[in-house]
Parts: C-alpha cells; sequence; structure tokens
C-alpha cells in the first residue's frame, strides 16, 4: 500500500518590526518587514499553498496580506495564532521583563502572562495546529503567518510534548522565516505511530536578500 501524502505546514514568522519594547498585538510591520513579506511571497507562491493563515495581531495579519496576492489566496484570521503576552508589551524592553521574572530563565506551564499560563498557551495552539491537520486533505500545504513563541508551541505539538512539558529548547526562527513540517495527522504506516512529523525546514530565509535579512 503506498504512503498517504502528509499535509505540510509552513510555519512562517511575521516581518521585522521596529522598536525597543515587547510588542503588543498591535504593533506594526517597519519598512523592511513589508519588503521581506514582498521578497517571500513569489517564494511561496511556488510551494502549492492550499490555505494561507494568520495571527490577528497587526504585525503577522499585515505579513500574510502582503503574501496573499502571489498565493492567490485569502487570509483566515485564527485567533488561537496569536502570540502568548508577558504582561509589558508596549511598556518594557525584553531585558526589563527579563529582569523583573528572573523566574523565567526556565518557562515552567503554571507561569502566567496577561491573560493565560503557558500551559494554557500551549493548549490552544495543540487544539488550533491539531484541528488544521485533521481536517486538512491529505496533501494540502497550509502557510500559517504567526509569531516565534508560537511557532515554538507549534513545534512541541508536533513533537508530542504537552502543555505538562516545562520549555526546555527553542528555534531560532528570524524574520519572515519558513519552518516546514511535513504531518501525518493519523500515522504514517499501518503499523507505526499513530501521528507522525518529519521537520524538513527550521527558520529557512532563503527567499529573503541578505541586506533585509534581521532575527
Amino acid at each position: 500500500m503506498s504512503e498517504a501524502p502528509p499535509v505540510r505546514l509552513l510555519l512562517i514568522r511575521h516581518g521585522h518590526i521596529d522598536g525597543s519594547v515587547a510588542l503588543g498585538p498591535d504593533t506594526p510591520l517597519s519598512p523592511r518587514g513589508e519588503a521581506q513579506a514582498d521578497w517571500l511571497g513569489p517564494a511561496l507562491g511556488a510551494e502549492g499553498v492550499t490555505a494561507l493563515l494568520a495571527s490577528p495581531f497587526t504585525r503577522a495579519r499585515a505579513t500574510a496580506e502582503r503574501l496573499a496576492p502571489a498565493l492567490g489566496l485569502d487570509v483566515r484570521v485564527e485567533e488561537a495564532l496569536g502570540e502568548f503576552l508577558l504582561g509589558w508589551e508596549g511598556v518594557r524592553s525584553y531585558a526589563e521583563v527579563q529582569a523583573a521574572r528572573p523566574d523565567l530563565a526556565v518557562w515552567h506551564p503554571e507561569h502566567r502572562g496577561r491573560t493565560e499560563s503557558l500551559a494554557d498557551f500551549q493548549t490552544r495552539v495543540t487544539a488550533l495546529m491539531t484541528s488544521l491537520v485533521l481536517h486538512a486533505a491529505e496533501g494540502d500545504t497550509l502557510a500559517i503567518v504567526t509569531h516565534a513563541g508560537v511557532i515554538d508551541a507549534g513545534l512541541r505539538w508536533a513533537w508530542g510534548l504537552t502543555s505538562r512539558n516545562p520549555w526546555m529548547a527553542e528555534v531560532e526562527v528570524p524574520h519572515a522565516s519558513v519552518t516546514e513540517v511535513w504531518h501525518w495527522p493519523r500515522g504514517r504506516h499501518p503499523e507505526g505511530a499513530p501521528r507522525y512529523s518529519i521537520f524538513r525546514r527550521l527558520g529557512d530565509t532563503s527567499a529573503i536578500p541578505g541586506e533585509l535579512f534581521s532575527a
């Protein structure tokens, strides 16, 4: 029996933003971020994308809207793709947040942000990713424009980690980068694991000119 094609997940971090304070929901793209999205769009146009989803946060939604013409798709906003909010967005820098919260040197499920705990955050990302792959057709390619924290949570989901596991690692995902996961929601082989993932690309920025790169 031939192997069923996977659902391809292209986890895309939003484009570059300006500012020294922690980012809030309304932080816009910078001109560099807009240019990054304009370069990324044509590259994604060759990927056979079947759906384009975005976080409701301004910087992610604007990135997706700049990708949409090259993909010939409308943007579908998913609330569950919003970034984890520490609670001082737009007020303090990340360095100040880290100084005020030394407990966040290692993130634990019970740590809380503005509206939710890390366990809550992982649970909502896990629920969305599970729903997306179960409702996708075999061979679909989903472009998901979101945030670094959500991408980390999505990769934890792909590995099979749960909301109870501490956050012991992260993936470096530059602005406008693509992280690609192939996922079989019902398993890759009849006698194999009940669900299966392959990590194909991590933080790929090959579509972005070097002078536009930003971490």
